[in-house]
Formats: C-alpha cells, structure tokens, sequence
C-alpha cells in the first residue's frame, strides 16, 4: 500500500516537473471562449449605453417621443385652425397625419363608419402618447441637471447597470403597452370599445398597438439614436473608452485567473492591477 502511494507521488512529482500536471495547464480553448465573451458584451455595453446617454442628455426628448396630440394630427382633423402648406410636417422620419391618424376627421355628428374610424385613430394616439410619456418621464429622471457636478458618475451608472436592464425590461414595455391601449380605447370612445370588447374586435386592434410600441421601444434604445446623430454617440464612446477597456481587461484577467496557470494569472492580474492604478492617476 505504502509503494503504491510513493509510486503514486512520484508519477505526480514528474508531471510537475515536465509540466503536465493538469491543474497547471494553459486552457487557451476556454480562455478565449472567456475573452470573446468579454468583448462581446464591453461592445454591446458600449454601444446600448452611449445610446441611453444620449437619449437621458437630450435636450429635445418631445422629437423621439411625440406626447402632443398635434404630433399626430393636421389641425383640419382637430377642428380649427389654419394652415398654407400642403404637406404635413415630419417627425421621426415618418409623415404627421399617416395612416391611422388620417382617418380621423372632425364632424359634429359623424356618421358611423367614420366614428368607427375616429375612435380607432384616437386610441392609437392617446396609446402611443400615453406610453411615450411613461418613457419620457423615466428618461427625464435619469438626465443630469446643468449643475451636476457628478456627471461622470451617472453617466457611468446609466451605460453599465441602467442601459442593460432598460432592454432586459422591453417585454414590460409590451404589458404595460395593453394596457394603456385598452383604458385608451375607452377613454376615446366607450360604445366602440364596449362593442369592441364583447364582439372581440377590440382585441386585435390593441394588440397591434401594443405589438408597435414594443417595436419602437426597442429601435429607441437601440438603433434610432445611432441612425439621427451617429458622431454624438461616437463623441459618447469616445469619452468613456478608458471605463470599457477596463471592464474588458476585467474579464481577461478574470479567464486568466480561470483557465491560466498560475504564473499566467499573476502576470495578468499585475497587467490589470497597472491598469487600474494608472486611469485612477489619470
């Protein structure tokens, strides 16, 4: 038993030795795995983050999130007023009076048909301005008064914990989009949405708002910002490289200490540590 055991320590020692031993290896497969992910997600902080800032800075929220029933209607569908111009104005890239919105048509007594039309465009708007005022709000909360001396920081708190979960959340955004849609839907005209309710064509038509909403939530805190004004979010980028490229170091250093040999893990963990002191000095 006790030459079994000795045996057994010398095959360990040689394999110390010759650098076999299986605890000591490099796993280069995994540490890569380790870095891709790491990369992956910095980009992906990097790029919802910069776009979330520029949204909480913005100083004109009411161009991306329309809460004003003129948004949506030409001042002939409101009743009164006057205007020259033969082609509505634009905002956020699509025509103010499009389709529901043109259906709607003022009348004293409107006829039937086009009361169910009117009902229809007026709980799509009273929807989409219900839902982007609870967008605006929360956005409005987060954006950095003139004097916030600590600027940096939340902007920092927004990219790497807010931006994340405000994306995590979309699927609230489709709930909370029902119903809107449906007290709308009341509030715009309760003998349709009545009708509605029991002859189930209320149903499909506050689904497809809220379908659309869910949609437009996620192109605002995505795309739209890139695509309305990409050098600001390259600005954005830019001023917090420094803060990404840490985050990034974090996770080498982390698949190191995973995945490395010792000897490995020790010199990322100095690299890092260096890292860290020095955008601390700087």
């Amino acid at each position: 038993m006790s030459s079994l055991k000795s045996s057994s320590i010398d095959e360990k020692r040689k394999q110390k030795i010759s650098g076999n031993d299986k605890y000591e290896e490099n796993n280069w497969k995994d540490f890569s795995l380790f870095v891709f992910i790491g990369l992956v997600t910095t980009l992906g902080i990097g790029f919802f983050g910069s776009n979330f800032i520029f949204l909480t800075s913005n100083d004109n929220l009411e161009y991306f999130l329309p809460t004003q029933k003129t948004s949506y209607f030409k001042a002939e569908q409101l009743g009164g007023g006057f205007s020259c111009t033969s082609k509505p104005k634009k905002f956020n890239g699509f025509s103010v009076g499009n389709w529901p919105y043109s259906m709607r048509k003022s009348g004293f007594l409107p006829g039937i048909f086009q009361s169910f039309k009117n009902w229809i465009a007026d709980t799509t708007s009273s929807a989409f301005i219900k839902n982007r005022g609870i967008i605006k709000s929360f956005l409005t909360f987060f954006s950095p008064g003139k004097d916030n001396n600590n600027m940096f920081s939340n902007h920092l708190f927004q990219m790497f914990l807010i931006s994340p979960f405000v994306l995590a959340f979309a699927p609230l955004s489709y709930i909370t989009s029902l119903f809107t849609s449906f007290i709308s839907a009341f509030e715009s005209n309760a003998l349709w949405s009545f009708a509605g309710f029991f002859l189930l064509f209320l149903w499909p038509i506050t689904i497809s708002i809220s379908f659309v909403n869910f949609i437009q939530y996620i192109l605002l805190f995505t795309f739209y910002p890139l695509f309305t004004n990409i050098e600001k979010i390259k600005e954005i980028i830019r001023c917090y490289a420094h803060m990404l490229s840490l985050f990034f170091g974090g996770f080498v250093c982390l698949g190191a200490l995973l995945n490395l040999n010792t000897t490995m893990a020790i010199i990322s963990t100095v690299i890092y540590g260096i890292m860290v002191i020095m955008s601390l000095i700087n």
